[in-house]
């Protein structure tokens, strides 16, 4: 199991390569395909279903609407549980991660699950939120007298089904807020592809790192010595050694 460096233990340091950012990147998008399947198989069976379908529903309708907020709460509990519930329940792996042979790990010794969603805030918690708040706003000034009535025209907005110029003012603080985080989204991809086998700004940030999980063991320690002679070292504030080298590494501690 991955963990922390703790000085209390006496265990066989075990040495991580820092993953590339090919393969962050490409494990990042098989966890994004997944979740999409899942997603859309939610998206067909709420906004696919016939409303005037006699079965076990018993006629049971629901309103487009709703049936919007639902998948909204769908959408947030299935991204939850994947991003941020799965790697703290399974080693710091999602799918991805495990495909490719990485994990995530906690740079501190406590508040992993904290950490986590720290470092998934920036990448679709606050998308997710810009959204929430728009959908709010809507309900909060006044423009519906209903939660309902409020989805509805973020609903019809979308849609381009309502006139915009009536609502201009909501719609620029909109698409203000939803170009930022597109921004920083970018920001994060173009300093993941800088910073291959290095610590990025979003695990700085998080304090966690994304190491290889195929590692050496304490057997090979005169070899990581001599490396450690021959190279710079830099100091990441990771529980380990970083080494300059084409395979940055960091210490750990297996348990």
């Amino acid at each position: 199991m991955i963990t922390s460096q703790q000085s209390t233990n006496k265990k066989p340091r075990v040495r991580y390569y820092l993953a590339k950012a090919s393969e962050r990147i490409f494990a990042r998008f098989v966890d994004a395909v997944i979740v999409s399947l899942i997603l859309i198989g939610f998206w067909c069976l709420i906004f696919l279903t016939d409303p005037n379908f006699k079965g076990t529903l018993n006629g049971f309708y629901i309103s487009e609407p709703f049936r919007y907020l639902i998948f909204s709460c769908i959408y947030s509990i299935v991204c939850l549980s994947y991003f941020v519930l799965l790697p703290y329940l399974w080693k710091g792996q999602t799918v991805g991660l495990k495909i490719f042979k990485l994990a995530l790990i906690n740079q501190v010794f406590s508040h992993y699950l904290w950490n986590i969603i720290r470092k998934e805030f920036f990448i679709w918690i606050l998308g997710l939120s810009i959204h929430f708040i728009f959908w709010l706003c809507l309900f909060i000034v006044g423009i519906a007298d209903s939660p309902l009535a409020a989805s509805e025209l973020l609903s019809a907005l979308y849609k381009g089904k309502i006139d915009i110029s009536n609502y201009n003012y909501l719609v620029i603080i909109f698409s203000s807020l939803n170009s930022c985080w597109g921004l920083i989204f970018l920001v994060i991809i173009i300093n993941t592809c800088m910073r291959s086998q290095k610590q990025t700004w979003l695990d700085r940030f998080s304090s966690t790192v994304i190491v290889k999980t195929n590692s050496s063991n304490s057997s090979d320690i005169n070899n990581n010595l001599n490396k450690k002679k021959n190279s710079s070292l830099h100091n990441y504030s990771l529980p380990g050694v970083i080494v300059s080298n084409p395979n940055e590494e960091i210490e750990t501690l297996e348990e």
